[in-house]
């Protein structure tokens, strides 16, 4: 196909051989005089008609205003390749967008101002707005302006983004400059039945979810991997994260979960599966029973990072650490079931130091049952 291109312009065909411009809004000097423009030729408009191959989807702006046009553009990427996509606008989403077939789509708000765009879930309940089976999701891109927010619209039983199901795997990228909200089901929702599932978090935030956790790392079989460098997963009413099945592993070195909510486990619930955190705070959660930090049924390893603020109520099998947490037998900073194994750094220094006298004397002990405070 005929092409032409001129700066940051390029000029593409379409399915009826017609040209468009694709291109970040621009500034164009004749003389002196300077036209910022944004527009298509021909009379049609942008994206609207089918897409076809010869389109270069890893251009650093690919515009989408409806949700016809961002399905079109999802179903045109082929098979392992890659898609960059520019909300410019909010989008009401009646029916869930579903990425396979091991494509990787990256997701952003359009970057010119400091707006915040919104995919809206307004389809019906026990719903997702993004299914990734075989398929990878990025949502932002970590610049400062322009934010993208995945908002459930607060629609009964349904979750912003499910992450592999029995059909296949999947993989979820949040960086900074997107946002997870107002769902009734839960923010992310992880399943590994006989496949793998990851989700990195570098930045964003996730919150004001209800229901259910912000974040649900679950396996029956395969494996799911929760990693969190950066970000807040904070306000969500069911918990900040959950944990539950022998391979699944949630890895905290950094960001924030904070003012979540839920019956056991406001921070972190760890019904099965491990949790290792080297950094990072878990501050000021709350649960009706016990862990307002974090629940252990599983295996805990603590080597960095802080736990201070929360409160739980409860009985018995208690660890807590630290100034911040209240003192007194019911879990406010940890709560430990009955044969939950906690590995922590007894050398360990800070806001939630704990001393070595309460503790066996080697670093990285295994506690059962653990009653005192750390």
């Amino acid at each position: 196909m005929p092409q032409a291109s001129s700066g940051r312009i390029n000029m593409k065909t379409d399915a009826t051989g017609q040209y468009r411009f694709v291109f970040s809004p621009g500034v164009l000097a004749v003389g002196v005089v300077v036209f910022v423009f944004v527009f298509t030729i021909l009379g049609c408009e942008m994206l609207n008609a089918p897409l076809k191959d010869d389109i270069d989807y890893n251009l650093s702006v690919y515009p989408v205003t409806t949700e016809s046009e961002l399905n079109n553009a999802i179903n045109a990427v082929p098979s392992g390749g890659r898609g960059v996509f520019t909300v410019m606008r909010d989008i009401t989403i009646s029916s869930a967008v579903t990425i396979n077939a091991h494509k990787t789509i990256t997701l952003e708000a359009y970057a010119g101002t400091d707006e915040t765009m919104r995919l809206l879930w307004g389809g019906p309940p026990n719903n997702l707005l993004f299914k990734l089976e075989n398929g990878s999701l990025i949502l932002g891109t970590g610049r400062d302006k322009g934010t993208l927010v995945l908002d459930g619209g607060g629609i009964f039983n349904s979750s912003l983004v499910g992450v592999g199901n029995s059909s296949g795997g999947g993989n979820l990228i949040l960086n900074k400059g997107a946002e997870l909200r107002n769902a009734a089901n839960g923010g992310v929702h992880m399943e590994a039945n006989g496949h793998s599932v990851t989700f990195i978090m570098n930045g964003g935030t996730i919150s004001q979810n209800t229901g259910a956790c912000g974040v649900a790392v679950i396996s029956y079989s395969g494996s799911a991997t929760f990693t969190m460098t950066g970000g807040t997963i904070s306000g969500n009413n069911g918990g900040g994260v959950m944990i539950y099945g022998s391979t699944s592993r949630f890895t905290m070195g950094g960001g924030t979960i904070s003012e979540n909510n839920a019956g056991i486990g406001g921070g972190v619930y760890i019904f099965s599966g491990y949790f290792t955190m080297s950094g990072g705070t878990i501050s000021g959660n709350t649960s009706s029973n016990e862990g307002g930090g974090v629940y252990v049924g599983g295996t805990f390893t603590k080597t960095g990072g802080t736990i201070y603020g929360n409160t739980g109520t409860g009985n018995a099998n208690v660890a807590q650490d630290g100034t911040g947490n209240p003192a007194d037998t019911y879990g406010h900073a940890v709560y430990y079931e009955p044969g939950a194994k906690y590995y922590c750094d007894t050398t360990l220094n800070g806001g939630d130091n704990i001393s070595t006298g309460m503790l066996p004397s080697t670093p990285g002990a295994t506690l059962y049952n653990w009653t005192r405070k750390l």
